[in-house]
Formats: structure tokens, sequence, C-alpha cells
């Protein structure tokens, strides 16, 4: 049987560096720092924090909130198990908001906004749009208790969808065109198409 030989990661990083393509001194010194950048990120990638230990990131917090996440995700703690947990915990409570659409859940949601970062703008933009969709009275509802910067945000958000059709968005929020209590907001959703 042929067996591989096990090869150190360090002495293979350093027999490269040795090679005819590292003549100079200028050359090495180069050469070096690649070496050394390429064990510093195969040190990182092999540090359990890079998704080892996934399932261990889950919301710790027993009575989520609005208000319990804001004061959850404003701790002064930039560890990357942190930021998963606020993430998870972001994913949950707009979970929980589809889960049960009542008007004032909903509009503590869109008061919270989305936190800064691409994940939760995206968790964010897709509460939304499902909720546009699957229930626009409760999305309207929920828009009649909030203030306006809000629901600009909100319009804006729908009106540039990341994850569903934005016809079939449009075609769900005209449905509401009839009602009264939402005229003020669907005019502005379809001005803001007109731009």
């Amino acid at each position: 049987m042929n067996q591989t030989p096990v090869v150190n990661l360090h002495d293979a990083l350093l027999s490269n560096c040795t090679d005819r393509r590292a003549r100079t001194v200028t050359a090495r010194r180069h050469y070096m720092k690649s070496c050394a950048s390429i064990c510093l990120v195969l040190a990182a990638l092999a540090d359990p924090a890079y998704g080892l230990e996934e399932d261990e990131h889950s919301c710790p917090l027993e009575n989520l909130s609005p208000a319990t996440f804001k004061v959850f995700s404003q701790k002064k703690d930039a560890s990357r198990a942190h930021q998963l947990k606020v993430i998870d915990c972001y994913q949950e409570l707009l979970n929980s908001a589809s889960e049960n659409p009542e008007p004032r859940v909903t509009a503590d949601i869109i008061a919270l906004g989305a936190p800064r970062g691409v994940q939760f703008s995206e968790i964010y933009s897709e509460f939304l749009e499902t909720l546009a969709l699957q229930n626009p009275q409760a999305l309207f509802d929920a828009l009649l208790l909030v203030n306006k910067a809000r629901v600009t945000e909100v319009i804006t958000n729908l009106r540039d969808p990341l994850v569903k059709d934005k016809k079939d968005i449009d075609a769900s929020i005209n449905l509401l065109h009839e009602d009264p209590r939402f005229a003020p907001i669907v005019t502005q959703y379809l001005s803001v198409k007109k731009e």
C-alpha cells in the first residue's frame, strides 16, 4: 500500500519559500510574508468560532421582544459568537412577528428597523416583503401606528425588494387601494413608483 506522507504545514510552506523563485533577499522576504499570511489564514479557518460550533449560537433571550432585542444587540461585545447570537435573536424576533401578525407587534418591529449590517437588512427586507405578499392588511395596519419616516423607509424597501418579486408586491398592495384607511400609504407607495 502506498501511504501518503504526512507533511508538516510549516515545512511545506517553508520549502516553497526556498525554491528558485526566491533567489534574491527581497524576493525571499516577500515570499516569506506571503507564507506567513497563508499560515494566518489557515489558522483562522481552524478556529472553532468560524462555524464549527454553529448550533451553539442560538438566541439566549427568554422573553424576546423588540425592547429586549435592542438592549441585547447594543451590548458592548464585539465577539463573533455574540454577533451570531444577535443575528439569531433578530431572525427569531421577526419569525415570531410573522407568525403573529398583530399590528402592534409588527409596528414595534418596524419602529426598531434593521440594525446595521447586510445580514440584518436582508432578514428585515424578507420579513417586510413576505408580510406585504401574505398579509398586506396587517402590514398596513402596523404602518398606521409608526411615524412617517418609518413608513417612507418601509415603502422604499418594498419598492426595491431583495427577495420577492416586485410585480407580486405591487399587485398585493394595489388590492388595498380601495380601503380609505390605507389610501395615503398606498398613494405614497404609488408616487414613489413613478419617480
